[in-house]
């Protein structure tokens, strides 16, 4: 506590470091889900002093999926290139249309 180690400021993790990180997100996720699952099973999600804690914690469990999705999405430029490259194309195709007619 007394003397900190500086921390190095251009350093960049490795894709095996951000590989690492999404499967620990991806555990921690599931965790959260199985354990508000088995919450669920023993009827503790009706407990009035639980049931927003548990449900939190479902939501939390869906953020960190969505999290390690996009995670893995940045490592693979290829799939973002192409989800634009697709939009350029329906644009150029006319396929565009206005946010008020989509439901």
């Amino acid at each position: 506590m007394e003397k900190p180690t500086p921390l190095e400021q251009n350093q960049e993790p490795t894709s095996e470091q951000v590989q690492q990180a999404i499967l620990a997100i991806r555990k921690l996720s599931t965790s959260l889900s199985t354990t508000y699952d088995r919450a669920k099973r023993m009827r503790l999600t009706n407990n009035s002093l639980l049931a927003g804690s548990l449900s939190r914690l479902y939501t939390y469990s869906e953020d960190l999926f969505e999290l390690a999705d996009w995670l893995e999405t940045l490592l693979d430029p290829t799939s973002s290139e192409n989800a634009f490259k697709r939009a350029a194309d329906e644009k150029e195709q006319g396929q565009v249309f206005s946010l008020s007619q989509v439901d």
